[in-house]
């Protein structure tokens, strides 16, 4: 009980500090649309209404990795599942992260094959499992570098992998990816483990020198 306490008092802690700079940028932000001192032209308006919206939106997306963590936690993950392409999945993510990807100088390719890959699946959680992966091989590729997604048929499974070139994590960070805030990662590499797993999938992550590092997911397909 003890050692589950210090773990929850850990987490409580890490979140109530991530989550202390958006509402301090929300509640400052406030407080200076409302001064009458502040004489803020109407595009200065829309640009601190443009912040709030921001910062809301990323308060809304810790609260719900917390929901996410305490339902992975107790094995109650809400899956709403019905036929997804795989594939399909992996070019609109690719598709989403071009422009960040561009904005650090890296190369993201999506190499997913363009037969149907079908899996009984809740394709937002997938989604979200596979944006947390792209996310964070875009932040941690080397800049001028690449990072390539892929997705194949092998048997009656996908397999995806997602390699950031340049990043090659030590044996000690491979060990801890996916516990929670390891690496920069915050909670979403802990909860796409905890995505794949519901699915009765697996997912492992490597790393090669002079590749990089890459992470493999493989999903069960029903056709």
């Amino acid at each position: 009980m003890d050692n589950q306490f210090k773990g929850l008092e850990a987490v409580l802690a890490k979140v109530v500090h991530d989550l202390r700079t958006p509402l301090s940028v929300v509640h400052t932000t406030t407080n200076m649309l409302l001064n009458p001192k502040y004489r803020l032209t109407p595009e200065q308006v829309r640009e601190q209404h443009e912040r709030i919206r921001r910062n809301a939106e990323l308060m809304n997306r810790m609260v719900g990795e917390l929901g996410d963590l305490a339902q992975i936690g107790n094995g109650s993950l809400r899956l709403e599942t019905g036929p997804v392409d795989v594939n399909e999945l992996l070019r609109e993510v690719a598709a989403a992260n071009q422009e960040s990807a561009r904005g650090k100088g890296v190369e993201l390719v999506c190499e997913a094959a363009s037969e149907p890959a079908l899996t009984e699946a809740d394709r937002t959680r997938l989604l979200q499992l596979f944006q947390s992966l792209v996310g964070y091989a875009v932040k941690t590729a080397a800049a001028g570098g690449s990072v390539r997604v892929g997705g194949q048929r092998c048997d009656q499974a996908a397999e995806v992998e997602i390699t950031a070139s340049g990043s090659e994590l030590s044996e000690e960070a491979l060990r801890q990816v996916f516990e929670p805030w390891r690496d920069g990662a915050g909670l979403g590499l802990f909860i796409g483990k905890g995505i794949v797993e519901a699915h009765g999938g697996h997912i492992r992550c490597g790393a090669q020198p002079g590749v990089g590092t890459t992470f493999t997911v493989t999903l069960p397909l029903t056709h």
